[in-house]
C-alpha cells in the first residue's frame, strides 16, 4: 500500500523549474533514501513530500488524501518531519523538547494526559536520552540533539518520519548510532522512513530502496543492489567506482576512484602513447 505519492508534479524555488513531471510512490513500511548530486533536487522533493512547499502543477497524497487539502494536526498525526540542522530555543530541556510532539493529538487548552506523559518517557527511552532528560537541547552534541529532535518526532506517534540529512555534521559514530536508531524504529514500529542522504554507503546499507535523482528526475529506483552500479555512478555522479557486497550486510559498498571524465582523459592519453 502506498502511504505517500507524488503525481505529476511540477515544483519551482525562487521561479525557477527543479523537478517536472514527476511521480513518486512509498510504499508503507519500508525505508527509502533519496540521492542525487546538490541540485538534483532531493531536499526540494522532500519539502513536497512534507507540505512545506507547494506544488506548481500535479498532487502529493498523504495516505490517500490530497495532502495540501488537508488539516494541518491530521497531517502532523500521520506524518512527522526532522528538517535539516533544525533549531531549538535555548531554554528548552530536552523533556520540553520531546513534549511539544504531542502537541498534534492535544486541544490547545489541555495540558499533557497521563498517556501523553508515558510516550514522551517512552520516546525518551527508546533514543537513549534517558539521562539527558532535564538537559538543554542547545548543551548537548550533535548526535544527542539529533536523537532529541528524532524523539519529538517519534511522540507525534506518526505512521511515516521524513528526514533530510540526518546525519549532516555528525561524526562517524554518531552518523551510525542515528541510522541505527532510524532502522530500529522501522522495524519495531513498522514507522516508513524517507530520507535525503549523501552518503551512498549509508543509504545502500540502511534502506530498502534507493531513488536516485538527477536534474530533477528519477533516473533509478529500486534496492540497493539493483541501483548502486559502476553506471549510477558514472552517470549521475561523475565517478569511477569500484563496487563489491558487504557480505555481512549483503548489500552494496562503493569506493569512488576518480572523477569519470579524468578517466576519459586517462584512457584517450593511454591510447594515443600506445598508438604512437
Amino acid at each position: 500500500m502506498d502511504i505517500l505519492e507524488a503525481k505529476q508534479i511540477d515544483l519551482s524555488y525562487e521561479e525557477k523549474l527543479i523537478v517536472e513531471s514527476l511521480d513518486l510512490s512509498i510504499k508503507e513500511g519500508r525505508i527509502y533514501s533519496l540521492l542525487g548530486p546538490n541540485g538534483s533536487g532531493k531536499s526540494t522533493i522532500l519539502k513536497a513530500l512534507s507540505r512545506n512547499l507547494k506544488t506548481q502543477k500535479g498532487t502529493v497524497y498523504l495516505d490517500g488524501s490530497a495532502i495540501h487539502k488537508m488539516n494541518t494536526k491530521e497531517v502532523a498525526k500521520i506524518m512527522a518531519v526532522l528538517s535539516q540542522s533544525p533549531q531549538s530555543p535555548p531554554y528548552l530541556t530536552v523533556k520540553d523538547l520531546v513534549e511539544y510532539g504531542r502537541f498534534p493529538h492535544q486541544r490547545f487548552w489541555e495540558r499533557l494526559s497521563s498517556e501523553d506523559k508515558e510516550i514522551v518517557s517512552w520516546a525518551i527511552e527508546k533514543t537513549g536520552l534517558t539521562s539527558f532528560t532535564d538537559r538543554l537541547v542547545n548543551t548537548l552534541s550533535g548526535g544527542e540533539r539529533q536523537r532529541a529532535w528524532i524523539a519529538m518526532a517519534l511522540v507525534q506517534k506518526p505512521s511515516i518520519l521524513l528526514l533530510d540529512e540526518p546525519t549532516t555534521f555528525l561524526d562517524i559514530a554518531h552518523q551510525l548510532e542515528v541510522m541505527e536508531l532510524v532502522t530500529s524504529i522501522n522495524k519495531e514500529y513498522g514507522i516508513t522512513i524517507v530520507m535525503v542522504l549523501h552518503d551512498m554507503n549509508h543509504a545502500s546499507r540502511y534502506s530498502d530502496e534507493l531513488i536516485v535523482l538527477k536534474d530533477g528526475k528519477i533516473f533509478a529506483q529500486g534496492s540497493p543492489i539493483k541501483v548502486m552500479n559502476e553506471h549510477t555512478l558514472k552517470s549521475v555522479f561523475g565517478v569511477e567506482a569500484d563496487i563489491w557486497i558487504d557480505k555481512k550486510h549483503g548489500k552494496p559498498v562503493c569506493i569512488a576512484q576518480e572523477l569519470a571524465h579524468h578517466a576519459e582523459l586517462n584512457d584517450r592519453k593511454n591510447k594515443t602513447l600506445i598508438g604512437g
